[in-house]
């Protein structure tokens, strides 16, 4: 244990001698003012490095502000459409773009006029932003007038591709609504065209099942319409004219369109209550009058039967609630009023 004691001792006083030896060698604190060194190769003291730093925080809050401004122009003239504005932007690239993207706008509100549209088109400074403004002048043509002249004008190749399979969709579908279709309706086709043709061509056309489900009076047979604006007015009709004929209310609930439903209702109800009144006058019960939809009929209703009860039981009372005048006058009359 003795010897473990000593060998720790003279550990300590080597540690504490090494410690006292760095001590001596090492040269007296002094404060060293920082410099920096800018890409120049200079070296900058302190205070001169500072004031760059404030110059150069100056810029960038001035370029931000200025961008600021730029963006605040363009949202401005972008929302009032006026290339004028865009001409206060600093940058040039954002005034260009600016007015480029009023213009290209501008298309849509002019596509109702040819020349109009291409005018506004040519007056885009950027090449590509003018291409696209064409393409879509042309292609907003072709569709309207179903026009496939107007697709070989556009210049981007997935745009011109589009705008002939929309074209020929089109005439495709129109051909199959009409039956106005035969065997070489697709024979010019390939492709995605070819499928589509000859899916739609090889159906029954939609006009064809329409008269078959108003034949049959079944809104079943509408189902296997393709058109969707058909395929509903061709249940509506169905319905409508099933509801008429059973004069069942219930019917008209299955009608899609708003406006339809509330005529059947209105018609279907008219005609159960014209038929409700004669028999509740005939049955002479006038609490059922109380059971029609149609205020007028009802009030006529209680009216007649009121008269009928006075003429054989003159109770004065019952005149009291009879609505209309006439009749009142006449009830009046019968009671010795």
């Amino acid at each position: 244990m003795r010897k473990w004691g000593i060998l720790l001792l003279l550990i300590v006083l080597l540690w504490i001698g090494g410690y006292l030896y760095f001590q001596s060698k090492t040269a007296p604190f002094q404060e060293v003012t920082p410099n920096i060194t800018f890409p120049t190769g200079s070296v900058l003291s302190w205070s001169e490095a500072q004031a760059k730093l404030l110059e150069f925080e100056k810029q960038e809050a001035e370029r931000a502000a200025l961008v600021k401004k730029d963006n605040d122009i363009q949202n401005e003239a972008s929302q009032k459409w006026d290339t004028l504005l865009c001409e206060n932007i600093s940058d040039v690239a954002k005034k260009t773009l600016c007015k480029d993207t009023i213009l290209l706008q501008s298309v849509a509100p002019a596509a109702g006029n040819l020349d109009l549209a291409i005018d506004a088109c040519s007056k885009i400074e950027t090449l590509k932003t003018r291409d696209e403004c064409y393409d879509k002048i042309f292609m907003t043509y072709a569709l309207k007038d179903q026009n496939i002249s107007y697709c070989e004008k556009i210049s981007d190749t997935d745009m011109l591709s589009s705008c002939k399979t929309a074209i020929e969709k089109k005439r495709i579908e129109t051909a199959a609504l009409t039956g106005n279709t035969d065997i070489n309706t697709c024979a010019n086709l390939e492709g995605e065209e070819q499928t589509y043709c000859q899916i739609n061509v090889t159906r029954e056309s939609d006009t064809t099942i329409m008269d078959r489900a108003m034949t049959d009076k079944n809104p079943d047979e509408c189902q296997k319409i393709q058109n969707e604006e058909l395929k509903t007015s061709c249940n509506d009709a169905v319905v409508y004219d099933r509801a008429m004929t059973d004069k069942n209310i219930e019917l008209c609930d299955k009608i899609l369109e708003e406006w339809k439903r509330n005529s059947c209702t209105t018609q279907v109800v008219s005609m159960n209550d014209a038929n409700q009144f004669q028999s509740i006058v005939n049955s002479g019960d006038r609490a059922n009058c109380a059971t029609l939809w149609n205020e007028d009929l009802k009030n006529k209703c209680s009216d007649i039967l009121i008269l009928r009860t006075v003429a054989t039981n003159p109770d004065k009372t019952l005149c009291d609630i009879v609505i209309d005048e006439w009749m009142k006058a006449q009830c009046t009359q019968i009671t010795g009023q």
